[in-house]
């Protein structure tokens, strides 16, 4: 309404101008600067234009800055979620690292080697005193699935019966009372 107020001589001026303070009070202020250039008289009016492309530049570029700057952000947060779940940097492997560790110090008291491999691209937790290869796995479901198969796979190698030993995955205690021997295959 006050736009077309502006357009009455005598009142346009005083309509313009509570226009200017109403769209500078918005944030709007390319329309806040050709509301005040309409006050100020036509000779500004060219001046006003100049200022809303310089100000609409100004703007766009700010804008497209601001967005590149986000999307260069969220595309680094979203890098490291994606490696915190896939480069073993997450919670759950933290536990199983923390469970192999105390595992192989325990190893080492029992006298057990633990970097000693069974035969081509096997290399099991441990190997016991009486040559016996074990795995240590975490107690779960699929845990104990993969451990049985890679288990089965040191017996059938070295013909000796290994030894499956479980770890709560919550906390990383290595369950002992719940060890499973999988037995060679030949």
């Amino acid at each position: 309404m006050l736009d077309l107020a502006g357009f009455i001589p005598g009142i346009g001026d005083v309509a313009d101008a509570i226009n200017a303070i109403g769209y500078a009070l918005e944030g709007d202020w390319v329309n806040a600067g050709i509301s005040a250039a309409s006050v100020v008289g036509a000779d500004w009016l060219k001046a006003g234009r100049l200022a809303k492309r310089v100000v609409q530049e100004v703007v766009e570029e700010s804008a497209e800055q601001v967005a590149k700057r986000e999307a260069k952000n969220a595309l680094r947060e979203q890098g490291k979620k994606l490696a915190n779940r896939t480069s073993g940097n997450n919670p759950h492997t933290q536990k199983g690292q923390k469970a192999h560790d105390n595992f192989r110090q325990e190893a080492k008291k029992r006298g057990w080697a633990t970097e000693r491999g069974v035969g081509k691209g096997s290399r099991p937790d441990a190997i016991d005193e009486c040559g016996h290869p074990v795995e240590l796995k975490p107690y779960t479901k699929r845990g104990m699935q993969r451990g049985r198969e890679q288990a089965q796979r040191y017996a059938d190698q070295t013909g000796k019966e290994a030894r499956l030993i479980p770890y709560d995955p919550e906390t990383g205690e290595i369950l002992w009372d719940k060890e499973e021997r999988i037995k060679p295959r030949r």
